[in-house]
């Protein structure tokens, strides 16, 4: 009889902590998916900025050859004079 009731303590204890490690599983999941959310959200900023980035560098670069085109456009005009 106290064996059986040892034996029937242990099961119950042993399924506690199966339970208790399922949610701990469970939990280690959904923590997993928050992080990959996060990360993809961050690499969807990174992304972002360094399409800003470019599209700055492109503004830069236009401007620079108007200003040259304009530069060159006025010195053809005062060399003809």
């Amino acid at each position: 009889m106290r064996r059986q009731l040892q034996s029937e303590i242990g099961k119950n204890e042993l399924e506690d902590k199966i339970v208790q490690l399922e949610q701990r599983k469970q939990k280690l999941k959904e923590e997993r998916i928050d992080l990959l959310n996060q990360e993809n959200s961050l690499d969807k900023k990174i992304k972002k900025r360094n399409q800003i980035k470019e599209q700055k560098e492109k503004r830069k670069l236009n401007l620079l050859n108007i200003k040259d085109s304009i530069q060159n456009h006025f010195l053809k005009l005062f060399s003809q004079n």
